[in-house]
């Protein structure tokens, strides 16, 4: 057992590495504790009870059924529901409370009537299916759940496409359904009823009941924060309100389904939420994604580890944990609660075609023949999920991949992928995955590369069938059923895309169809000759050597490195989330942390083959210490203490309690509690100020909370804004901090290096003229650049050659033109000098360009693949592993060099991950009865050893991130029934008021809307005031409202307004067309799918429609038919590339805003509004993109950045010049008025106007 106990220990050494990194390098994945202890005593006393009357009555034989699972589902559910409202102090919390509770069970109702009736039709279409049985118990009903399911959605497709979608085909199909199968659906409610669990104490199965009880309450709270979480009137994330919410409630409206250039069975699914009027039908049917989720992962796993046993136990529920894992993962739960997303049915969908396809196969092993229709039931599944999301792709080609192997072996599987990699190539669909083939990397690659791929596979091929023709022969007819029942199962889909692209048809449009999105056509723009040259100019100037994508939404998640370094990186840049920082990106540190688990504990056929594994895991640590080790010189620890990472941000909760003694909250010293020995440890200071800001809202929303408790304000909209204006006051005096802070390391950085090196240094950083602001990170450098610099001005003292102040990066050198050959061959020598391994190997792979760097990406897959394909042992556990190896390896590669590094694109790997941790923890904790006392001890030294990582994960993860979640659930006022739908859209966003009327409303029929949705009597009142929008118009009714005589018609005029404006009647429907780059209102705009011309990174406007000359821009626009600009204000902040593309392509857009034939309908920026009032006043284009673009970082024509707190100071101190010369008033610059008004009662300061202006996100222009 000492290799067993060594194997152990560098796992630990490993995993700690990792889950250091994750929390105390990297900021962002720490969070306050504070706040739910109340809630856990609640449980805690509720457990104990429950503990209690168990070893009362069950003191060797514990069974719990399912009733009483979903009882205590329920119980916890109910307590978090008082919770929520203890926390927000809104109301009463136990009749809140309550009141919640019982909405999300009506809520519920929908989701579990579609899911019960249609297993119960899956189960009678599939009662005669044999081998059902072979596949263990209670499992068989996750077929037919997906069966049924897929019946129940391709009926409605087929009926939405001949212009049936509504509730009465809805309830038509569920009662034919339904009529055909009820005997079915009492079986499965007596099946449940009957379900139990039991555990046999005497057995020694105590710890693994112990396991599934915390696991479970863990789960629960997870799920139950969802639930409170999607009770909200609309849509709140980036693609929910463009796509996937926006999708069903456009059909719902319009009754059919429409032409969106997409399949799309998931959002049909989610549609009949809209049909009964409110989203949250709908946000609650796409969560049962979710809880199947769970469900079918915890079935999985136990059938899965089981099967594989050999009758040995383990000592903790291994199942249970990974359902957990999963579900708690960030990613997830942003994907389910905030962003509402698909990929959840997605994932459960695959789960289930992936158990069965193992199962079929491992029957096989087991001498047992099942039918060969689970093969065709299988590839029904497959298509299914295909037209959820065409990510899917990935899991088609990659269970082809499975069958090959499994049939076939792994020469079989080598000729499947040849043949694969040549038809992609050839046929140019690797485009479809937005893979990189430039043909002006490699001239004639494409062919040549196809060409030998299909030759060798056919090769392969032919061996197989000479050497092993009746498994080629099985292989082949699998492959044909597969893909017959792909075939079928979108054949509704397939249908309705040729009708509508008939004649025009390809693959593409055979699979998306058409779409009805609003075309521009630039030939009325443009000569043909002209756009022929637009395209090669553009096609030239964007085609790099090596270049990923041009597309800066895509780059941001993949990273900037040159070459395949990437690539390389991906495993280490998801988990630290070193490129995109936020929830939707946060997989957690488990699946890299526990890699040695997958690998090292594997049953081997010769014990030392696992020293592959063990010395990759070696060769992955110290790459990744390398990688993340700074420079730390002894010198710099003589002024400063040297406190280790943790204990710069312990004192947050102390922070926490003290807000509440504050009268102001920028009144708290930030920096007191900041150790300015972090910095020597590993953490720069632009990670410093990221990692800070981490807080930043939990800090205002305790000092909100208090606020609340003292003056008892109730609705959620002064809440709000009293919640933005202290995150504003608490970022001021932030950000102050900071510049002191960086002022302060100068000076430590002159006992460093020379002193000419420090004075340009200095000089290049703190230039007044880039208003303090700092250009790149200084110190600490990576140990092998400090080196290489420090050695280059110790050659060149005081000679200035080296010119530190232009590093750009700081693993990249930038020689100046005018080096002699000399001193660069100088230079090229330090530089190999000072160059570690790590370095070395990140210079070779920066040298490997797309497409060849593609092979090397994939040797990375297939060596270890085949590798364990022949090292391990056979038997069913093993082959378990090695049809799952097959599935990750070819699933994840495709993933991986076609996703861009977005990790729910490849959604389903994770479960293979999980799996490939499970059978790697059932090896750490699984043991015989038998089994002596001292080998049993060390059993427990390992599962402890990995119930530690799991634990600190939870702990430090799981239960902040989600109680963070419950108290920004928000929405309160909607939750507890004071707001309708409609009110609640406007009270929560009342600045979409005037926004939305002048995008729904046609513009010559808006005083007959008025007529029509005003009461008469109100109506007559109103017209003789005048008014210049439609809030102004609310406004008045508002007042009315109070009076006791028009009250009523009042009210009711308002809510007419407020749905009408929402869902206009077409005889007033505003058709005009929009030119959108962004932002969140696509979902409220009606008509959004044929109305909008989308270019959010702006390339056709860059392209097509702009011009020097802002005159002819706006013709242009006009022209291709555009009457509308609705553009997001903050397009640009996604740019990190370092060309700075999107931000030239914006300020183009940004410089005809103020042009005289846009006239400014709506905006949030009052920086914007007088930025246009100035350029017409003195007509100074620098003055005007100065004060307009706050929201982003611009660059002179010299590179220099001008920051956005730079150009919002600008801006500030424009209007404080305008408020003390006494220059606003109702004819000039009338928007300033309420700051004109508030300082006539406050003390004006340029803090305190900075504070009062807030953030700003939105435009909206009209072309006269």
């Amino acid at each position: 057992m000492l290799s067993y106990l060594l194997k152990v220990f560098a796992l630990l050494l490993f995993s700690f590495f990792i889950l250091f990194n994750y929390y105390f390098v990297f900021p962002g994945h720490t969070s306050n504790f504070d706040g739910y202890l109340s809630y856990f005593i609640v449980v805690a006393i509720i457990y104990a009870i429950y503990k209690y009357f168990q070893l009362d009555y069950s003191r060797e034989k514990f069974s719990i059924s399912l009733k009483s699972i979903i009882w205590f589902f329920l119980l916890n559910l109910f307590i978090l529901c008082i919770y929520y409202f203890n926390l927000t102090g809104f109301g009463n919390s136990f009749l809140n409370g309550f009141h919640l509770f019982f909405k999300i069970i009506i809520y519920s109702i929908l989701p579990i009537i579609i899911f019960f009736i249609s297993t119960s039709f899956g189960k009678k279409i599939l009662e005669r299916l044999p081998n059902k049985d072979d596949f263990g118990k209670g499992v068989f009903w996750m077929l037919e759940l997906v069966v049924g399911f897929i019946s129940f959605i391709s009926i409605l497709v087929v009926f939405g496409v001949l212009g049936f979608y509504n509730l009465f085909i809805v309830f038509g199909i569920l009662i034919g359904f339904l009529a055909f199968s009820y005997k079915q659906l009492f079986i499965i409610f007596r099946d449940l009823g009957e379900l139990k669990y039991e555990f046999d104490i005497k057995k020694g199965s105590y710890l693994n009941l112990l396991s599934v009880e915390f696991f479970t309450i863990f789960s629960f709270i997870v799920l139950g924060v969802g639930l409170i979480s999607i009770v909200r009137p609309f849509p709140i994330g980036w693609d929910d309100l463009g796509v996937y919410m926006n999708y069903p409630h456009l059909m719902a409206e319009a009754g059919n389904l429409l032409s969106l250039g997409a399949m799309y069975s998931w959002q049909t699914f989610t549609g009949i939420g809209y049909m009964f009027g409110s989203p949250v039908f709908a946000f609650f049917l796409n969560i049962s994604g979710l809880f199947l989720t769970y469900i079918v992962l915890l079935l999985v796993f136990s059938n899965l580890i089981k099967s594989v046993s050999h009758k040995k136990d383990t000592i903790i529920n291994i199942p249970v944990i990974l359902s957990t894992i999963f579900i708690s993962l960030p990613m997830v739960g942003f994907q389910t609660t905030k962003d509402l997303k698909v990929d959840e049915g997605l994932f459960f969908i695959s789960v289930i075609l992936l158990f069965f396809l193992f199962k079929y196969f491992l029957l096989f092993i087991k001498e047992k023949t099942p039918s060969i229709l689970y093969i065709f039931i299988i590839g029904l599944i497959a298509g299914f999920a295909f037209s959820i999301k065409f990510t899917a792709l990935l899991l088609i080609i990659a269970i082809v991949g499975v069958i090959s192997f499994a049939r076939v072996g792994i020469i079989g599987f080598l000729a499947y992928l040849s043949i694969f990699f040549g038809l992609f190539t050839i046929a140019n669909l690797w485009k479809m995955m937005n893979v990189v083939i430039n043909p002006n990397a490699i001239s004639g690659f494409e062919t040549s590369f196809g060409l030998s791929s299909i030759v060798v596979g056919l090769i392969l091929f032919s061996y197989v069938f000479i050497k092993y023709k009746k498994d080629f022969l099985q292989f082949l007819k699998e492959f044909l059923v597969f893909v017959l029942g792909l075939f079928l199962v979108l054949l509704p889909w397939f249908g309705k895309n040729i009708g509508e692209s008939y004649p025009n048809l390809s693959i593409f449009s055979i699979i998306g169809g058409k779409t009805d999105e609003f075309r521009v056509d630039y030939k009325k723009i443009h000569t043909s000759e002209e756009l022929v040259q637009i395209g090669q100019e553009k096609s030239i100037e964007r085609k790099k050597e090596n270049s990923i994508t041009t597309n800066e939404d895509f780059l941001r998640y993949f990273g900037y490195e040159k070459g395949i370094n990437d690539f390389v990186y991906m495993p280490w840049n998801l988990t630290m989330q070193v490129n995109q920082k936020g929830e939707y990106t946060d997989i957690g540190f488990l699946f890299l942390a526990l890699l040695p688990l997958i690998f090292i504990f594997l049953p081997y056929r010769k014990k030392y083959y696992a020293l592959f594994f063990v010395g990759l895991s070696i060769a992955q640590f110290l790459f990744y210490f390398e990688t993340n080790k700074k420079h730390i010189d002894n010198s710099l620890y003589s002024s400063v203490s040297t406190g280790s990472l943790n204990n710069v941000f312990t004192s947050n909760d102390y922070v926490f309690k003290k807000t509440k003694n504050y009268e102001n909250i920028y009144d708290i010293d930030i920096g007191k509690y900041i150790d300015d020995s972090v910095i020597y440890t590993g953490l720069n200071v632009e990670e410093i100020k990221g990692k800070t800001r981490e807080y930043l809202n939990n800090l205002a929303l305790e000092y909100t909370n208090s606020q609340i408790e003292k003056s008892n304000i109730k609705t959620q909209e002064n809440y709000n804004l009293i919640y933005q204006k202290n995150i504003d006051l608490l970022n001021k005096n932030f950000d102050s901090y900071y510049n002191e802070l960086l002022e302060k390391d100068f000076l430590e950085l002159k006992e460093v290096v020379n002193t000419n090196f420090y004075l340009e240094l200095k000089e290049k950083v703190l230039d007044p003229s880039l208003g303090k602001d700092f250009t790149f990170i200084t110190i600490p450098l990576e140990e092998e650049d400090y080196l290489y610099i420090k050695k280059l001005n110790q050659i060149y003292n005081n000679t200035s050659f080296f010119n530190v102040g232009d590093i750009v990066t700081l693993n990249q050198l930038l020689i100046k033109n005018d080096s002699s050959q000399e001193e660069l061959n100088i230079i090229n020598e330090i530089w190999n000098e000072t160059r570690t391994i790590k370095g070395k190997i990140v210079d070779f792979f920066a040298k490997i360009n797309l497409p060849l760097g593609y092979i090397f990406i994939f040797g990375s897959f297939i060596i270890p693949t085949i590798y364990l394909l022949f090292t391990l042992k056979e038997g069913k556990l093993n082959y378990i592993f090695k049809l799952n190896l097959i599935f990750a390896s070819v699933y994840t590669f495709l993933w991986l060099i076609s996703a861009f590094g977005i990790v729910w694109y490849g959604i389903t790997m994770y479960f293979s991950f999980l799996l490939m941790i499970g059978l790697g923890a059932f090896f750490i904790t699984s043991y015989n009865h038998d089994i002596d006392e001292k080998k049993y001890m060390y059993k427990v030294i390992g599962t402890i050893s990995f119930l530690l990582l799991v634990l600190i994960y939870f702990l430090n993860s799981l239960f902040p991130y989600t109680f963070s979640n419950l108290k920004s659930a928000g929405y309160t006022e909607f939750k507890v029934g004071q707001l309708s739908q409609a009110e609640a859209i406007f009270a929560y966003h009342d600045d979409y008021k005037n926004l939305l009327f002048t995008l729904n409303i046609d513009e010559s029929k808006r005083e007959e809307f008025l007529k029509d949705n005003i009461d008469e009597e109100l109506y007559l009142l109103i017209s003789t005031v005048k008014f210049e929008n439609i809030s102004q118009i609310i406004d008045i009714l508002k007042q009315l409202q109070n009076d006791e005589k028009y009250e009523l018609k009042a009210k009711k005029s308002i809510q007419n307004l407020y749905k009408s404006i929402q869902n206009p009647d077409k005889n007033y429907l505003n058709k005009e067309k929009i030119y959108r780059v962004g932002t969140f209102l696509k979902y409220y705009i009606s008509e959004n799918n044929n109305r909008l011309f989308e270019d959010s990174l702006i390339f056709s406007f860059d392209d097509y429609i702009y011009d020097n000359d802002s005159n002819i821009t706006i013709d242009r626009l006009k022209k291709l038919g555009l009457k509308y600009l609705l553009v997001d204000l903050n397009a640009a902040t996604i740019d990190q590339s370092d060309t700075h593309d999107l931000t030239k392509r914006y300020e183009n857009l940004l410089k005809t805003f103020n042009n005289d034939s846009l006239e400014l309908i709506e905006t949030d920026s009052v920086c914007l509004r007088l930025a246009i009032d100035l350029y017409d006043k003195n007509n100074d284009i620098i003055q005007y993109m100065n004060i307009s673009g706050i929201n982003y970082d611009s660059y002179d024509e010299n590179d220099n950045k001008i920051s956005r707190y730079k150009k919002r100071t600008f801006c500030v101190s424009y209007i404080n010049d305008l408020l003390d010369g006494d220059k606003i008033n109702d004819n000039d610059f009338n928007y300033l008025l309420p700051y004109k008004n508030y300082f006539e009662k406050n003390p004006k300061t340029m803090q305190s106007l900075d504070n009062v202006i807030g953030m700003s996100y939105k435009a909206l222009f009209k072309i006269k």
